[in-house]
């Protein structure tokens, strides 16, 4: 980690009991301690107290480290104040290489077609079931392991959601009905920035559902994404880790 860590490096310092987190710079790399400025999240500060312990995290291209580091002191460089803590033993690193773990809260809109409705008890291996107030006939000889660019020509228009939160692996929305878990969708997700998004075509399994408000008109669900492609996974996991970066400046 000392090899690693730089000066002027932007670095993330966890609240857990609000799960969310802060962002600090390292201000200063000494033998016995590493200074970094005061954590921020959208101008509110994070105050961390002598003798407590944190987890931090290092966002790099190719890896994001996480390891605690427990709070030494303060100190001043000129007028600004820091925090001294303590150098990450080797045992208290750990390193993903596994980027689409990272998530990214966000808020973006996306279209989703139901494939086949699970239930609580239901796995979606079974053959999906024809609504039967379809006429279609088609539908019944749909293969649906197909592509789900070519799937899609046959589901009509897509009903609309909130995409709240993404990672490679998967990703949090939230919809005006509640959908059963086991469920698969296909999803039509906008990545990019506003008037030049690009979208994005996967298939995704409903993995749990809760309510989003008291009234239980809102639903938050969350789906694993299922039969993805390296090259789709690999654009969203970019999409993220671009987003994050342009969020800490």
């Amino acid at each position: 980690m000392r090899r690693i860590l730089r000066e002027n490096m932007l670095i993330e310092v966890y609240d857990q009991e609000n799960d969310i987190y802060y962002k600090s710079i390292i201000q200063e790399l000494n033998p016995d301690a590493i200074a970094i400025g005061i954590p921020m999240k959208e101008q509110k500060q994070l105050s961390l107290y002598e003798g407590t312990t944190w987890t931090l995290r290092l966002l790099m291209d190719n890896a994001i480290y996480f390891f605690q580091s427990r709070i030494i002191g303060r100190k001043y460089s000129g007028n600004v104040p820091l925090y001294l803590i303590s150098w990450p033993e080797g045992e208290q690193i750990e390193r993903k290489q596994r980027r689409e773990y990272f998530r990214l809260r966000t808020v973006f809109d996306l279209e989703y077609w139901v494939l086949q409705e699970g239930s609580f008890s239901s796995s979606i291996d079974k053959e999906p079931e024809v609504n039967p107030a379809e006429t279609d006939e088609v539908l019944g000889q749909i293969d649906w392991k197909m592509p789900l660019e070519k799937l899609i020509k046959f589901l009509g228009e897509p009903e609309k959601g909130l995409v709240t939160d993404l990672s490679g692996g998967g990703l949090l929305m939230i919809l005006f009905r509640e959908i059963p878990v086991g469920s698969l969708l296909g999803l039509r997700l906008f990545l990019g920035k506003k008037g030049k998004e690009r979208a994005v075509l996967v298939k995704g399994k409903v993995v749990r559902v809760a309510a989003a408000d008291k009234k239980a008109i809102r639903f938050r669900h969350g789906v694993q994404f299922v039969d993805i492609s390296s090259r789709v996974r690999e654009e969203i996991i970019q999409y993220v880790f671009t987003r994050s970066r342009e969020k800490m400046r």
